[in-house]
């Protein structure tokens, strides 16, 4: 999984636990979340993840929500996606 750089570099704790956090979930993420994750650890908004994907914005958007809320549930990177 992706390294956050901005998050290492804002607070090194949470730097630790956003990793730590990737790679529990890292292997049940889709390829599709996978590549969305990425981009979105590299900065890019919800929209230019779509563009990049390929894929509408919308469309995404409701993606993002569920990934969001199914990581929520694992307890896993919350607050960061």
């Amino acid at each position: 999984p992706p390294d956050g750089p901005d998050a290492r570099a804002a607070d090194p704790d949470a730097g630790l636990r956003l990793r730590e956090g990737l790679d529990r979930v890292w292997p049940t993420l889709s390829p599709t979340e996978r590549q969305l994750v990425e981009l979105r650890l590299l900065g890019h908004s919800t929209a230019e993840a779509a563009a990049e994907m390929g894929v509408a914005a919308n469309a995404l958007r409701v993606q993002l929500s569920r990934l969001r809320t199914r990581l929520r549930e694992q307890g896993a990177l919350d607050g960061w996606l």
